[in-house]
């Protein structure tokens, strides 16, 4: 009996350990033909593992016809689902144009998620990407250093990603660095250094950086005290579905902060 009707009705991690066995030889005479067969029914339920070496089989032509567009799709469903080499495999499609349009930023989200996820070679090919310019790539480098996850926590470091990506306009990182000024992480404090930044961030529609700039109006932090400014922030950042910004908004009505207290619409 041909062993992979045998296995058509079972379960995905089944098909897909009769694959590997396929694949390398270590059971079964090696057959990476079967091994592909196996590992598509296995991915077409939706085992990652098996999405993953679907991949790599239709990336090399093992098995079957290099075909690099079906190894990225595969690599996608697997990376999805947060396998780290998926992710890795998928960001260098990304960064070489291979199966996809050639797109650095996405590369560099892909080898971010995969080095989180522990795979070294993911940070690698960050840094690379990071070192070429790549804003998308700088950024997530500079949130690497400040949580410590990937990289020994450094928060100048930190800073000097963030500053050169928020520099190329990356709105995440103004706002980042602007939280660095408002907590003195690894720059000298300066509230009115954040509100610049938070600035640029909200000009952008960064909706946390909205709301952050309408409490500074509010409150006067870095800035002159203009609750007509807080209301506009908070507004802005609230239609975004902003919550703490929502709740803010809600306040201003129901006190009669800034505008003209309306309890309907404060609820």
């Amino acid at each position: 009996m041909d062993p992979i009707k045998e296995f058509k009705n079972k379960r995905a991690q089944e098909q897909y350990d009769l694959g590997v066995h396929y694949e390398t030889g270590d059971v079964f005479e090696k057959d990476p033909v079967k091994a592909v067969r196996l590992y598509r029914l296995a991915a077409e339920q939706g085992l990652a593992s098996a999405q993953f070496r679907l991949g790599e089989c239709c990336f090399f032509g093992n098995g079957v016809a290099e075909d690099l567009t079906e190894a990225a799709h595969w690599y996608r469903l697997a990376a999805d689902q947060g396998y780290a080499e998926a992710q890795y495999r998928l960001g260098l499609c990304y960064e070489y144009g291979n199966g996809v349009e050639k797109n650095l930023s996405k590369a560099a989200r892909l080898f971010s998620l995969a080095a989180n996820h522990g795979y070294e070679g993911g940070l690698f090919f960050l840094k690379n990407i990071a070192g070429q310019g790549n804003k998308e790539a700088q950024y997530r480098l500079g949130c690497c250093f400040e949580s410590g996850r990937v990289l020994k926590k450094d928060f100048i470091l930190a800073v000097r990603w963030y500053r050169l990506a928020a520099d190329q306009g990356h709105a995440e990182a103004q706002f980042r660095l602007g939280e660095c000024y408002k907590k003195g992480d690894g720059v000298e404090k300066n509230i009115a250094e954040a509100v610049c930044w938070w600035h640029l961030a909200a000009d952008q529609g960064h909706a946390a950086a909205q709301s952050i700039l309408g409490d500074c109006y509010y409150n006067g932090n870095g800035v002159e005290k203009d609750m007509a400014e807080a209301i506009r922030w908070y507004r802005l950042a609230a239609d975004q579905g902003d919550a703490r910004a929502q709740n803010n908004l809600g306040w201003c009505y129901a006190h009669g902060q800034g505008l003209e207290k309306d309890l309907a619409e404060a609820v």
